[in-house]
C-alpha cells in the first residue's frame, strides 16, 4: 500500500498546470511525487478547490485559482495505455503509420506518430491535435454514453 509519509509524497512540485475547464469528476491525472508520478482521480471539483485520490488510496484536497490547477499534470495517451485499458486496434497501416483504436463507440485515429483525431460512431471528428490525454478520452466517452469510462482496473 502506498504510504505518503514513508514515500515522501510531495504534492506541490509540478511541471505544468491544467486548465480547470478541461476536467470533470472521475478524470485521471498525474500527481508528482519524489519518486515520479502517481496516477490520481479527481474526486471533487468546485469554484476554488479540488480533491483527488491516488490509485493506491491516498486522498488530497487543494485549492485552485478558478482557471488552473498547478498541482496536477495530464496523463499523455499512448498506444500501451489504450491497449491496457480495453481499446483494440481496428486498423494498422505500417507503411503510412496510421492506427485506428476503438472502444465502445469511441475511436482514436493516430497518424504519423503525432496527429490524433478523436471521434465517435455518431459524429465526425470532435477534435484534432498533436497530443491527447486520458481525460480527453474520458470526457469524450462521457459525452457519448453519459457514464464514466473506468480505467486502470488491471494495473
Amino acid at each position: 500500500m502506498f504510504n505518503p509519509i514513508k514515500e515522501n509524497f510531495i504534492i506541490n512540485i509540478f511541471l505544468t498546470m491544467m486548465n480547470i475547464n478541461e476536467l470533470k469528476l472521475g478524470n485521471y491525472v498525474y500527481v508528482k511525487t519524489t519518486d515520479g508520478f502517481c496516477i490520481s482521480e479527481i474526486t471533487s471539483l468546485s469554484n476554488d478547490s479540488f480533491s483527488l485520490k491516488t490509485i493506491d488510496g491516498f486522498s488530497y484536497k487543494g485549492k485552485h485559482d478558478g482557471e488552473n490547477i498547478n498541482f496536477i499534470e495530464p496523463i499523455e495517451l499512448n498506444e500501451q495505455l489504450l491497449l491496457d485499458n480495453g481499446f483494440i486496434i481496428n486498423k494498422k497501416n505500417k507503411m503510412n503509420n496510421i492506427h485506428l483504436f476503438e472502444f465502445d463507440g469511441i475511436n482514436i485515429l493516430k497518424e504519423n506518430n503525432w496527429n490524433y483525431t478523436i471521434f465517435n460512431n455518431t459524429s465526425h471528428a470532435d477534435f484534432y491535435r498533436d497530443k491527447i490525454y486520458i481525460h480527453d478520452i474520458q470526457n469524450e466517452y462521457y459525452s457519448v454514453h453519459k457514464k464514466e469510462l473506468i480505467l486502470f482496473q488491471n494495473n
